[in-house]
Parts: C-alpha cells; structure tokens; sequence
C-alpha cells in the first residue's frame, strides 16, 4: 500500500491505498457531493449535516449500481444456463451426427 493524499473540503487527508487514481476519483466524488449540497442549502444547516448527506447519497449510488449489477448478473446465469440446457439437450439426441438424411444431400 502506498501513502495517497487527498483534499475533500480544503482538508488534507493523508490516506494508505494500492489504486490511486481511484481514491482520487472517490474523493473527487465526495468533494462533487459536498459542493452541490453546500450550494443548496447554503448556510441553512452546519456542515455535518452537509456531510452526512453527501456519504446518504454517495451510498445510495453505490446500492443502486448494485442492484444493477446484481440484476444484469442474475440475467446473465438465465441466459448461460438456457443456453448450456440447449447445447445439452443438442449433444443428447445426437444431433452432430451424420444421419441418412444428411449422407444424401
């Protein structure tokens, strides 16, 4: 692991990681977060509640690209396993095989 420093709302954290690039890119994101919601709410509420609700809607991303994944996962097995239920059915009835039909075309 290497030492990767960041800085999320003008705060530097100093961070152990193997990717980079991709802490860099999650603190971006969180940084993105906390800048729409501080140009929403302005003053209105203090900055813990500005950064609870950036992690609510970061997470909320996160689940739902998980539910994606898993959905599009889950269709995938569907479709390997009709098509490995084909190919088996296929290979039983011999199909492959030369029958007389075929040596006399």
């Amino acid at each position: 692991m290497k030492s990767i420093t960041v800085r999320i709302d003008g705060h530097e954290f100093n961070l152990r990681g193997n990717d980079e690039a991709l802490v860099g890119r999650a603190a971006s994101a969180v940084n993105s977060q906390i800048e729409l919601l501080r140009s929403k709410y302005k003053d209105d509420v203090p900055m813990s509640t500005v950064y609870i609700l950036a992690a609510l809607n970061l997470a909320e991303i996160l689940e739902t690209e998980r539910l994606k994944f898993d959905e599009e996962r889950e269709n995938l097995i569907d479709e390997i396993t009709k098509m490995s239920e084909y190919l088996n059915d296929y290979l039983k009835t011999g199909a492959g095989e030369n029958t007389a039909d075929e040596d006399s075309i």
